[in-house]
């Protein structure tokens, strides 16, 4: 924990400078309180002496965080950085033992049961013996939505 003080408050949050340094860093509005704040000048003042965690320090840009410290002794109230782990778990949407959704997988597949590329057969409206549209690809030069009747389906199968 590092003694700073705050130089200059903005909407987003204040920059802080290292005491007995020129080195200097924003505090995110985020990184203040646990609690949501209305502006950043309601909690600090320009010139006020507060203790900060230093949590990255990537290509010279120091992150800072208010709200792991105990404001009155100084003292580290996340030594471990689990609050910090949990927080950046978060806002890049990483959950334990999940992995992304990938679209592409669906989205390149063709449905057994009415045969238009794009969807799933469990999740196919088309009626069985009846009139269906297709995708619309809108990569193409033409617009038309392809319009295909059971009929034509099964003359191509036969063809084949």
């Amino acid at each position: 924990m590092f003694p700073f003080k705050v130089v200059s408050i903005k909407e987003f949050g204040a920059f802080v400078s290292l005491e007995g340094t020129d080195r200097q860093g924003l505090l995110h509005r985020s990184a203040i309180s646990n609690h949501p704040i209305g502006t950043v000048s309601d909690i600090l003042d320009i010139g006020e002496k507060i203790f900060v965690k230093i949590i990255s320090n990537k290509d010279g840009k120091l992150g800072l965080s208010m709200k792991v410290v105990n404001q009155t002794t100084g003292e580290d109230k996340d030594p471990n950085n689990l609050t910090i782990a949990e927080t950046k778990k978060r806002k890049w949407g990483t959950v334990r033992g999940q992995s992304p959704i990938r679209l592409g997988a669906e989205l390149n597949t063709v449905c057994k049961r009415c045969g238009v590329k794009g969807h799933l057969a469990i999740s196919c409206f088309a009626q069985t013996g009846g009139e269906f549209l297709g995708l619309v690809a809108s990569d193409s030069d033409d617009s038309e939505v392809l319009s295909i009747s059971a009929s034509q389906k099964n003359e191509k199968k036969r063809k084949k």
